[in-house]
């Protein structure tokens, strides 16, 4: 499925279009659960019940007064998440009492590890998903190899028959184009610093 802009999604979503609302959804739930994974602190829970609310925020705005500049929904979105995540993690202090930290590491949680890797794995699936949206096919390829897959720079400019040069600048620009489209999702420079792009 394309891209659909935000003003298009706004009239429709506004005229009642539930097909519009899935829409919204299918184009910002992957985004936002790489927004969010970083602040919920690894609380799966936490990231799924922030991004639920965030779209039903959105969406729940779109039906009714709507956003002044229909093509900066993502921004809304993302701010929206960010102002949640907030909010969740003060209520979080209000409600935490003094912790006895030796008995915490005698009782550690052993599936933290399992916890932590299906946590890089969803983080993973939002970001292959985003990259679908990269028009150009080396564009995708490129980038999955080299920061999903792990593969060394030499291997992928030989099976792509590029010189170092060549794959450096044809990287820069993949991930400027990448960079591109996570920003009109509403990502500040702050929330790619850890992503490397």
């Amino acid at each position: 499925m394309d891209f659909i802009p935000g003003g298009e999604l706004s009239r429709r979503i506004r005229a009642g279009d539930i097909s519009a609302e899935s829409e919204l959804i299918r184009q910002f739930e992957p985004g936002l659960r790489v927004l969010l994974r970083r602040r919920t602190g690894g609380d799966v829970g936490l990231l799924q019940d922030l991004v639920q609310e965030t779209l039903l925020v959105v969406i729940q705005r779109l039906r009714g007064e709507g956003i002044d500049d229909p093509g900066k929904i993502a921004a809304f979105a993302a701010q929206t998440a960010r102002n949640l995540a907030i909010a969740s993690l003060r209520k979080a202090e209000r409600q935490r009492t003094d912790v006895d930290s030796e008995a915490t590491e005698r009782n550690a949680d052993p599936s933290r590890g399992v916890a932590t890797l299906a946590e890089d794995l969803e983080a993973a699936l939002a970001v292959r998903a985003l990259l679908r949206e990269l028009p150009q096919t080396r564009d995708r390829l490129m980038l999955k190899r080299f920061y999903l897959d792990d593969h060394d720079k030499e291997i992928i400019c030989r099976d792509m028959q590029l010189s170092e040069a060549a794959f450096n600048q044809a990287l820069s620009r993949a991930r400027r184009r990448f960079r591109q489209i996570l920003e009109e999702r509403g990502f500040t420079r702050r929330d790619l610093l850890s992503s490397g792009l």
